[in-house]
């Protein structure tokens, strides 16, 4: 009898540890997903954060020609035209850079705002210190550009757009308004 309950004994214990296995190897595969899409859900809010922040700094633009009794569209235009369809511009603040007076004739528009706009469409990496105000200059997943359309006199449509890849497809954000010349 002795023998009986010993092999018993062990079936029920390599059956208890493939009931273990199967039920640990589901939760490690839970964790797994559930980290994955914190990952996921916080780079959507920085995306989010930086189309916002383009958003923001357009209309900074905007507002600060006014102030200082410019055109509201200037900080868009070339010192030669007016706003054009489709032009596309990389667009961030200028931490070292402040609100002072303004420069020559030719770029009146694009200086001191404490804003960087450069129409320049092979870099629209994000810098690392735009978002987390350190390592200088570290490129960053994602990718940010303003487009500009619909120009007419007194009003255009601004579209911020955020992209960034994430494992094996692309993400994006993008955000629209129309800014006039209410003033």
């Amino acid at each position: 009898m002795k023998n009986k309950n010993k092999g018993f004994t062990l079936i029920e214990s390599i059956i208890v540890m493939v009931i273990l296995g199967v039920s640990l190897s589901g939760a490690t595969y839970l964790m797994i997903t559930v980290t994955q899409s914190i990952a996921e859900n916080r780079q959507r809010i920085t995306a989010t954060y930086l189309t916002q922040e383009c958003m923001e700094l357009t209309r900074n633009l905007r507002d600060s020609a006014w102030k200082q009794n410019l055109p509201w569209s200037c900080a868009f235009e070339d010192a030669s035209e007016k706003i054009q369809d489709g032009s596309i511009f990389r667009i961030s603040a200028n931490l070292e850079s402040s609100l002072g007076v303004l420069g020559n004739k030719q770029t009146y528009c694009r200086q001191n705002f404490g804003i960087n706009l450069e129409q320049d469409p092979s870099s629209f990496v994000v810098k690392d210190d735009i978002i987390f105000n350190h390592e200088k200059g570290k490129d960053t997943i994602f990718s940010r550009k303003l487009t500009i359309s619909e120009p007419q006199a007194h009003s255009a449509k601004f579209t911020c757009e955020t992209s960034w890849k994430n494992r094996q497809n692309s993400q994006k954000v993008s955000m629209s308004q129309i800014l006039t010349n209410w003033k």
